[in-house]
């Protein structure tokens, strides 16, 4: 892609910043233009115009294009969704840094292929006191462990496990976490695709009160999911 495109795409931003807040924003930053996007990216972080927007949705992204999008975010986001992503370790620590997602009720990662984001955002959400309900949802690609990083990490902060879930202790008394396997009779622990949910919840909560309907919160996060339970509900599976 030539460079008087990328400034037409930049030009094109500017005014998406200037026309107010959004219900829901989504910005996909296909292949042609990635890298070159990052050439551009100091004239994008100088310019004083911010996007704001309560749901914001990022399709195809590096994860340099990813920060700099988010660091370009008014406050009052409500919902991030952050789909199909390929990261390098150690990039997630950049994102959990931004104010946005610090602060955040609701987001989700879609295909990640690391083991690290479980344990790190309860990490975060620790450091900030974060509030009852806040919500982080992952889907990680063929890689096993992340279940297991989240226990080794909070040895010492373990209320409840078993192999569906974790329940840990904040430094906050009247909050845990909660983490959640996607798990039932389509999602199995062993398959290529898993998912999880972390949820901050009261530490009155009871295990009587866990959602054990695992459909709802993953087809949220990947709509493929749905078609898949639709087809084997119409098939009578």
């Amino acid at each position: 892609m030539r460079s008087e495109d990328i400034n037409k795409n930049l030009e094109l931003m500017k005014y998406v910043k200037k026309i107010g807040m959004f219900d829901n924003l989504e910005i996909s930053i296909g292949s042609s233009i990635k890298n070159k996007f990052l050439a551009y990216q100091d004239q994008f972080f100088t310019d004083e115009g911010r996007f704001a927007a309560k749901n914001i949705e990022l399709q195809y992204c590096k994860m340099d294009n990813i920060i700099a999008v988010l660091r370009k975010m008014s406050d009052g986001v409500e919902s991030i969704k952050i789909n199909t992503v390929r990261t390098v370790l150690g990039e997630l620590g950049k994102v959990l840094a931004i104010s946005h997602v610090q602060n955040v009720p609701y987001w989700h990662i879609r295909d990640y292929y690391h083991t690290d984001s479980l344990h790190k955002v309860a990490q975060m959400w620790i450091d900030k006191n974060s509030k009852i309900g806040f919500t982080f949802q992952v889907s990680v690609k063929g890689v096993d462990g992340s279940f297991e990083k989240f226990l080794e990490h909070f040895f010492d902060r373990i209320v409840a496990e078993n192999f569906k879930r974790a329940r840990i202790r904040t430094n906050n008394p009247d909050r845990h976490i909660l983490l959640e396997r996607g798990l039932d009779h389509y999602v199995q622990v062993d398959d290529y695709l898993q998912f999880f949910r972390l949820i901050v919840i009261s530490a009155e909560m009871k295990e009587s009160e866990y959602d054990d309907n695992c459909k709802e919160w993953i087809c949220k996060m990947d709509p493929v999911m749905q078609r898949m339970y639709d087809f084997d509900y119409n098939h009578g599976r």
